[in-house]
């Protein structure tokens, strides 16, 4: 004797016919590790291409010292998105850290904002606003 895959053979209607039942719905497994893990690696690894090499600091021939950057701008874009998913912020808040994360990386970690003469590039020598203190670009 066969049965149906969807048949109860042990259960019988008033009728005295087998019920069927439907399937069961499949068990969707969530999204995977590496759905979930991608997105936060690919924003740690575009935030120093678009840091550096974008604003022309790296070229193609040093592309791959990007990595060195990864820590310092990753590590904030993706402190960023952290902050804004639990606050449930959009767009301006992004917009707001990302620019007090820029003054806070370039006024104090390497000090280029306020330093006459960071690196030796005189970086304040053409946009200097002396009320101020900093220069633009």
């Amino acid at each position: 004797m066969t049965t149906h895959p969807y048949r109860l053979d042990d259960a019988s209607g008033p009728d005295g016919d087998h019920a069927v039942r439907a399937p069961a719905p499949a068990k969707r497994a969530g999204p995977g590790w590496w759905s979930r893990t991608a997105p936060v690696l690919l924003l740690a690894l575009i935030a120093p291409l678009v840091a550096e090499f974008l604003l022309g600091d790296v070229t193609l021939a040093s592309l791959g010292a990007l990595i060195v950057f990864v820590p310092l701008y990753g590590a904030g874009a993706l402190r960023i998105r952290k902050v804004v998913r639990r606050r449930h912020g959009g767009w301006p808040a992004i917009a707001v850290l990302a620019g007090a994360f820029g003054l806070i990386e370039e006024g104090l970690a390497t000090q280029s904002l306020f330093n006459p003469s960071y690196a030796h590039a005189h970086l304040l020598a053409s946009g200097y606003l002396p009320a101020l203190g900093i220069a633009v670009p």
